[in-house]
């Protein structure tokens, strides 16, 4: 570590804060539902996550499952095989 990163603990431990672990690794194993999975994600306007939400509430169903929905209609247009 470096003069500054030292200087930074050091505050810390006098102000009473706890360092970090060296290593933490992953905090818990991931959901079944995520393993073998990847995030994809975008930058949205707050008006078009609202309308996301409320049609996910209107149809009963998760912003994820119309995500998806989008992909295979996407895909399908472009001759792709669908998402699951």
């Amino acid at each position: 570590m470096g003069q500054s990163d030292n200087s930074f603990l050091e505050k810390m431990q006098r102000a009473g804060g706890q360092t970090p672990p060296e290593n933490p690794g992953p905090s818990a194993p991931p959901q079944p539902g995520r393993r073998g999975k990847r995030l994809v994600s975008s930058w949205q306007s707050p008006e078009t996550v609202r309308a996301l939400k409320i049609l996910a509430a209107q149809e009963e169903t998760t912003v994820q499952a119309l995500q998806t929905e989008a992909l295979n209609l996407l895909f399908q247009d472009r001759g792709l095989p669908p998402v699951f």
